[in-house]
């Protein structure tokens, strides 16, 4: 059966103000189904999209879709569709983990005995007991995260959004962490995650987006970017001239036969191989 494409983005241009470019005419598509990770420096454009995507920021220029609905326009419509859990989610530190898991289904739309149901089972899967009861300002980290997670997905979204989940856990709270991932995308859903963890993105994620100044500079499997990534690559500065920019892309091209080659801001980059 041909999956769907569930998210759409197309030439996506955001910027926080004159001198601060966030993201330069992206576009993607994500198939329902697809674990992806999204990757690169800080200030890249990770994060940036994620929102995009959430409905929470709208984009300067392009077009933003999710469920085939502009994702900003219907944020709140979307909201059922789409779990997301950021890095810098604030909850009340003076409440206690279930009752912000009850506020949050409320939020959701769920009706008191589902979310009673939904809440419990969650509070078993997470292994949350010892400490649910408990104020949130007492929480570890993992304990923290798993609260989180616990949160993004409580009303069982098709779409889940994760913005540095992995940040400052233990290894142990790691593991957790990507296996639960990995089940709740092989229970039919589409899982979206930004991370510097390059070994759990590699293990875990179906595909990978590499991102480097507000633009996707890779786009494939984890073991296709190994492949091409462990060659050496050469960098040749450019004068600030487009025309001359792409003239020198195409006569590399056709000197080399090079394919993977991409170019930024007066640098043009390929991959050289080390054979013959």
């Amino acid at each position: 059966m041909e999956l769907s494409s569930i998210i759409n983005l197309q030439h996506i241009v955001k910027t926080y103000s004159p001198q601060l470019l966030a993201l330069d005419n992206v576009s993607v598509s994500v198939l329902a189904q697809e674990f992806i990770g999204l990757t690169g420096g800080n200030g890249s454009g990770k994060s940036t999209l994620l929102k995009i995507i959430a409905g929470q920021l709208k984009p300067n220029q392009g077009k933003a879709e999710v469920f085939q609905r502009d994702a900003f326009k219907h944020a709140s419509q979307l909201t059922r569709e789409i779990g997301y859990i950021s890095q810098d989610w604030a909850l009340d530190p003076e409440m206690n983990g279930k009752a912000l898991l009850y506020y949050f289904a409320a939020l959701y739309g769920l009706n008191s005995t589902t979310a009673k149901q939904r809440i419990e089972a969650l509070i078993t899967e997470f292994d949350m007991q010892p400490f649910i009861a408990r104020r949130v300002s007492t929480y570890s980290g993992g304990q923290m995260q798993r609260l989180h997670l616990a949160i993004g997905v409580i009303h069982q979204p098709k779409l889940l959004l994760l913005d540095e989940p992995s940040n400052s856990l233990d290894p142990s709270a790691k593991v957790f962490l990507w296996d639960f991932l990995k089940a709740y995308r092989q229970l039919g859903n589409t899982v979206l995650v930004v991370s510097h963890d390059l070994d759990c993105v590699q293990q875990y994620c179906s595909r990978v987006l590499m991102f480097e100044q507000g633009r996707i500079i890779a786009d494939d499997t984890p073991m296709q970017l190994i492949q091409t990534h462990s060659q050496p690559v050469l960098h040749i500065k450019t004068a600030d001239d487009i025309a001359n920019q792409q003239a020198l892309e195409q006569g590399l091209r056709q000197a080399t036969g090079a394919m993977a080659i991409h170019c930024t801001v007066q640098t043009v980059s390929l991959n050289v191989s080390t054979r013959g």
